[in-house]
């Protein structure tokens, strides 16, 4: 069905070639938008009214006489806060360039705002990151001296609000920052930063099943320290974790966990996930507040064949081929935990259902819904790889509903949950994909529609990035329709 209740318009003509150059949308006081995109050596600068393009600013950014790179930037009420950085003598240098959101002139001059070790002669990705609280009014820079030995870290965190005003600086070193392994940060809307970490505890062979211990520790707004405290079930153990903060000091996980159940056929090793999870840890005192665990029944274990996938039955109890990609707050209190399943091979990925599980505020659940679909993505290597990380859907709420953006072989148009024809693992089925959204009421009930009926050709997502802007009733999007990106928005009403 052609969706009525959201629309996508072209913003801009702007091109992105590199998909891991970075391209950012802000929302204007007036209603409407500026464009930023970074060009690599330069940035370009677009103010988008109801017209059209009203200003165009191309600049590269140098503090002194050096040329720094684009980092990050955010908004705030009459400006845009522009991070950029350039090395000196193995230390990365970050720089401030404030711009008029009016005008998109540069108020100021460029000025320093930090500098740091940095292992490398070069930039990397793993030496700075900035996270948002999810109202978008603080903002973190992590800057991140990771030791050569790769298992302890040097962080400088600084807490920025939307004025580039700053709020704290905790200074984490390997004392209290044990497991280093992975990581994931999260401000939340109070200035309290999150930190989860994993360590490996277990493997049958140098390249098989890795399994982890999940930990959290709080750096409080107020200076405190809470943890680490390890992330634990009753029974079973968790398998992969995302996390929200509904209150000040509470935070929730949800994920898969498993009964530590490990398979081998010939050379392979299988671990099958068992259930869904969800826990609540009151980090102001330090305790599991909550959990509940979901066991997979049999009806929903025959609904995810996976013959589909592999062409073969591995024996085990349980699934194989899914993992948790999000979890999404709800005003009420409730939350929904979003799985995926996917499979990689030598020419491609390919992405199949998504699961949707409903808990209450009370960390019950209330139903699950899948989403029927089959994305192929082509050309192996960077390209599975990056699209198997971060999946192939972007969920959304607004009025009420759960929205998931995704994209969907042109055959399946017309299938329903849990159809049975999908075609199987490798075939010579069309790839193309064209940009599906599904409508999840607070009941659960399920509605497909078709979004944008552009074709994207060998399984390659037409969109490629969603971001939330400040209304929360529209998206921004970068779409691919060639080999190159441009841009648009899709309003809700």
């Amino acid at each position: 069905t052609k969706c009525n209740f959201a629309e996508m318009q072209m913003i801009s003509d702007l091109i992105r070639i590199n998909g891991e150059l970075k391209t950012i949308l802000f929302q204007t006081n007036d209603g409407n938008h500026i464009l930023l995109l970074d060009k690599h050596d330069a940035i370009i600068l677009q103010k988008i009214g109801k017209s059209g393009i009203e200003i165009e600013k191309e600049y590269t950014i140098t503090a002194g006489k050096e040329e720094t790179f684009f980092l990050d930037a955010f908004a705030g009420s009459d400006q845009i806060y522009l991070l950029s950085g350039y090395l000196e003598n193995k230390q990365m240098i970050v720089c401030k360039t404030s711009i008029d959101m009016g005008t998109l002139e540069i108020n100021d001059k460029t000025t320093k705002l930090n500098n740091f070790p940095c292992k490398n002669e070069y930039y990397s990705s793993k030496d700075f990151e900035m996270k948002s609280s999810p109202d978008n009014k603080l903002h973190l820079l992590l800057f991140i001296d990771e030791m050569t030995n790769n298992d302890s870290a040097y962080i400088d965190a600084r807490l920025y609000n939307s004025e580039m005003e700053l709020q704290w600086e905790k200074l984490i070193t390997s004392e209290n920052f044990k497991y280093f392994l992975h990581s994931d940060y999260r401000i939340d809307n109070y200035g309290n930063l999150h930190v989860v970490l994993k360590e490996r505890f277990h493997s049958l062979s140098i390249d098989g099943i890795q399994e982890y211990n999940y930990f959290i520790t709080s750096y409080l707004a107020d200076g405190r320290i809470s943890g680490p405290i390890q992330i634990k079930l009753p029974e079973g153990n968790i398998y992969d974790c995302e996390f929200y903060a509904p209150e000040n000091g509470i935070v929730r996980f949800g994920g898969l966990y498993y009964n530590g159940t490990i398979v081998q056929k010939g050379l392979n090793e299988y671990l099958f996930r068992n259930g869904i999870y969800c826990i609540e840890i009151n980090m102001l005192t330090k305790e599991i507040s909550k959990t509940n665990q979901v066991e997979f029944d049999r009806q929903f274990k025959t609904n995810h064949p996976l013959e589909n996938f592999v062409g073969q039955k591995i024996p085990g109890d349980g699934l194989l081929y899914i993992k948790t990609k999000n979890i999404v707050a709800r005003p009420d209190g409730g939350f929904f935990v979003i799985s995926e399943f996917s499979i990689s091979y030598d020419e491609g990925a390919q992405f199949t259902d998504i699961d949707v599980f409903s808990f209450n505020k009370t960390m019950d659940l209330e139903w699950i819904k899948n989403i029927r679909k089959d994305q192929r993505t082509e050309g192996g290597g960077n390209t599975t790889a990056y699209w198997k990380r971060i999946g192939s859907f972007f969920p959304f709420y607004t009025n009420s509903n759960l929205y998931i953006l995704y994209n969907d072989n042109i055959n399946n148009i017309s299938l329903p949950e849990y159809a049975s024809n999908v075609s199987k693992y490798k075939t010579n089925a069309n790839a193309d994909n064209f940009v599906c959204i599904a409508e999840i009421s607070g009941s659960g009930e399920l509605h497909k529609y078709i979004l944008d009926q552009e074709i994207s050709a060998k399984g390659l997502p037409l969109i490629t990035k969603a971001q939330i802007l400040n209304d929360n009733k529209s998206l921004y999007v970068t779409v691919r329709k060639t080999i190159a990106e441009t841009h648009a928005i899709i309003m809700f009403e």
